[in-house]
């Protein structure tokens, strides 16, 4: 079997962008990185000396996917490119007939983004496409699970997630509640869900609350997402479940990763490692000739995802 070919759309590290990280990942795991996108002939130069100078890759630079699909046989893509960028790498992905792994929040910017979520879903799907969005927060939960055991066997009625994005305000929201939406969908998955009683407060200008109920089912779940904004790295991350917080611990020199709860720390492998390796063995799947299709959650997450957003833009925070 052939290695998987597959272009990187947004290539750089510029501000918070995780392509290089992603490409390393992926070429690590085995497969092929012949091309990628991206509009701006300076975006290009730079992504592919960089990825040849940090990464050892060595790639071609195209302004289409569909040019990089037609001149080096591509298996998928992924998209790590700026959100308001993703529906047209999404349509053109889709109709190339590409596997696809797309950053989230996987749209923005659509006048009617659940509609055109649920139906590029419904494309891939049709085609037998494999879907897959980054929200790697959800690769954590059995190192959770290993820290507090017995939390598996407990209906969770509280959760909070501490987060530290880069910018402040609306960016706040659209950069990072994707992912408190996915840890909860992995803890409680399922259709039947909605988001009620969403309210937000900023308690100081680096600082915004947003507190919400999760209805899963007949599982209601109190929800406190904090997010205080900071540039340093490492930056602090956390959950817990009823009372139970786990911390993520980032070493600055090797990187390496571990979940603590109280004394006690487990090491794990990056969550974004983790979520591209099932994406990379989804492609083997796939080249092997068994059925893939999109990842479930998408369609769900998205809704989830603009009621918090629509909420912040109806009566944002003082």
């Amino acid at each position: 079997m052939t290695a998987p070919r597959i272009a990187l759309v947004g290539p750089r590290r510029s501000q918070q962008g995780l392509g290089p990280f992603m490409a390393r990942f992926l070429v690590g795991f085995g497969a092929e990185l012949p091309a990628i996108v991206g509009h701006r002939p300076e975006t290009l130069e730079g992504g592919v000396r960089e990825l040849r100078q940090q990464c050892g890759i060595v790639t071609e630079g195209f302004s289409t996917l569909a040019e990089a699909a037609t001149r080096q046989g591509l298996d998928a893509v992924v998209i790590a490119s700026p959100a308001e960028t993703h529906q047209q790498y999404l349509e053109a992905a889709l109709k190339l007939g590409l596997h696809t792994l797309c950053e989230k929040p996987f749209l923005i910017g659509d006048p009617k983004p659940v509609a055109s979520t649920k139906r590029l879903v419904d494309g891939f799907t049709e085609r037998g496409l494999l879907l897959m969005e980054n929200v790697q927060w959800q690769e954590t939960w059995g190192t959770y699970l290993e820290l507090f055991p017995p939390l598996g066997e407990e209906v969770p009625e509280r959760f909070e997630m501490w987060l530290s994005p880069h910018a402040g305000g609306r960016a706040m929201v659209v950069d990072s509640f994707s992912h408190p939406i996915s840890l909860l969908q992995r803890i409680l998955p399922g259709d039947d869900i909605d988001l009620t009683e969403i309210r937000y407060s900023r308690p100081d200008d680096r600082t915004l609350i947003c507190e919400f109920v999760y209805r899963a089912g007949l599982a209601l779940v109190e929800s406190t997402i904090t997010c205080r904004t900071q540039t340093e790295q490492p930056k602090p991350a956390a959950y817990a479940i009823n009372g139970a917080r786990a911390d993520r611990e980032v070493s600055l020199e090797d990187y390496s990763m571990s979940l603590r709860g109280g004394d006690r720390a487990i090491p794990m492998a990056d969550p974004m490692e983790s979520l591209l390796h099932r994406f990379y063995q989804g492609l083997l799947r796939a080249k092997a000739g068994q059925a893939v299709e999109p990842e479930r959650g998408i369609r769900t997450r998205m809704r989830l995802f603009r009621r918090l957003v629509d909420a912040f833009d109806t009566a944002p925070p003082g």
